[in-house]
């Protein structure tokens, strides 16, 4: 039989409460000994009152959230993840403190851990490629939502993805140094909730004048007919928007990325084949669609990924009539069509 220290010492400390210190050691207190009992008499005593006149669950919504949160606290210390000051309890003053401690070194776990998950872009003409991330399990919406205060990605809280999930595809989409999760109902997809990382609910349009609908229900329709593949299961999967379909991204996702960084930042590709069609021409972005241009007829020619990866490209300065031309051919284009 563990003997409840925590529990002792509270009554104690407190005798005037010691008829209540064994619920609070029930209901908040997840350590073996009940350590953290007496601070968590001492941090409610001055309400405790008020605490014992409401009504049970209301102590039970309280313990949905202090449970989890001590004892994750307790598993950080015991495993000397937390240390020093932070691993006392009495170092801190309220439980704000607490969580503040609990989330910043359960974040640093989730930022090492490696979650596989399903992972979209959508092109969009104003702000380039915006990846939306397919959730299909808990420990993926802990992984990629962790900073995120909703409910679905919650760590030492009670988490409620299983509730959402089961009544609505679970998506999170990041744009703008912003995160949303958007739901999409299971049985009648024209419904869509979207929240903010703040986890509160706002107008869809905040998502969906960005990223439409119909990108959404293109994801849906794909997994549906793919099902669950468990030996995908290993390893994330990229895909990027093409119309209305998708194109794998696994093996050409690096060489794309390193190519678009080096046209954003000014760099000059220059076709390197030996067919002389191709020769001399340039590898450009004009919105979020690659081009080759030819720097001598002014001719542009869309390209598509397969091209890209299956070309080599050369880091290369114009002249300066070449360039001329150029800037003369880019200031006549209409780069938002």
């Amino acid at each position: 039989m563990i003997i409840q220290e925590g529990v002792i010492s509270a009554k104690k400390r407190f005798p005037k409460y010691a008829d209540h210190i064994d619920a609070i050691a029930f209901y908040y207190d997840s350590s073996p000994t009940k350590k953290y009992t007496e601070w968590l008499t001492w941090y409610f005593h001055n309400d405790m009152n008020w605490l014992f006149e409401q009504r049970i669950t209301v102590w039970k919504e309280f313990a949905s959230v202090l449970k989890p949160l001590f004892k994750k606290f307790y598993e950080l210390t015991q495993n000397h993840i937390i240390k020093g000051k932070e691993a006392d309890i009495w170092s801190h003053k309220d439980i704000n403190e607490i969580r503040d401690v609990v989330s910043r070194y359960t974040e640093r776990e989730f930022e090492k851990k490696q979650v596989p998950v399903k992972k979209y872009w959508y092109q969009n003409k104003w702000y380039g490629n915006i990846p939306i991330f397919y959730i299909e399990t808990k420990e993926q919406a802990q992984k990629y939502g962790y900073r995120a205060k909703w409910c679905v990605s919650a760590i030492w809280s009670k988490n409620r993805f299983d509730q959402y999930n089961n009544e609505n595809f679970v998506f999170f989409v990041f744009f703008q140094e912003k995160k949303f999760c958007v739901l999409v109902n299971r049985h009648d997809n024209q419904e869509f909730q979207v929240w903010n990382d703040e986890n509160k609910i706002v107008r869809r349009e905040e998502v969906i004048d960005w990223v439409p609908e119909s990108f959404f229900l293109d994801i849906i329709e794909q997994q549906q007919k793919v099902g669950i593949n468990e030996n995908m299961l290993g390893n994330s999967t990229e895909y990027r928007h093409q119309g209305r379909g998708f194109n794998n991204m696994n093996k050409t996702s690096d060489k794309i990325g390193n190519y678009i960084m080096m046209l954003k930042r000014g760099d000059k590709l220059r076709l390197k084949t030996p067919n002389s069609m191709a020769r001399g021409k340039y590898l450009m972005m004009k919105g979020n669609d690659f081009i080759l241009y030819d720097p001598y007829e002014h001719i542009e020619t869309p390209v598509g990924y397969d091209f890209i990866v299956n070309s080599e490209f050369a880091v290369n300065e114009m002249t300066d009539s070449q360039r001329e031309k150029l800037i003369e051919s880019l200031n006549n284009t209409e780069w938002d069509k």
